[in-house]
């Protein structure tokens, strides 16, 4: 038992894993996120992914999601995928307001495409 507890220990520190917390986070219907994994249940989602030394948010990495970004962070309603094909779930379906467009507007405005 010591042994595993040591050998969980190491795996914390070489993934740098913390409490992880969602920040107040909110779902796509607005509710909020919970993350209620254990490190053990963490770590095994990981390791039967084969993904693990992969993980990341940078382009080619891996993360771990919510199907539709829909519930909390659970065995079950998690699945480890690409973060670009993640981000790009994520946002699919949003609609920027009127506001947040003239934002975007006035922040591009002077500056040329590439």
């Amino acid at each position: 038992m010591k042994e595993h507890q040591e050998e969980l220990r190491k795996l914390r520190n070489k993934y740098n894993v913390k409490k992880k917390t969602t920040k107040g986070r909110v779902d796509k219907l607005g509710e909020p996120i919970q993350f209620l994994m254990s490190f053990d249940e963490w770590l095994y989602v990981w390791m039967r992914s084969g993904q693990i030394d992969n993980m990341g948010l940078k382009q080619g990495q891996f993360c771990m999601s919510r199907p539709n970004d829909l519930g909390h962070y659970e065995i079950g309603n998690v699945e480890i995928k690409l973060s670009s094909q993640n981000a790009r779930e994520g946002k699919t379906g949003t609609k920027h307001t009127d506001e947040t467009k003239a934002k975007m507007s006035l922040d591009r405005k002077g500056k040329h495409r590439q």
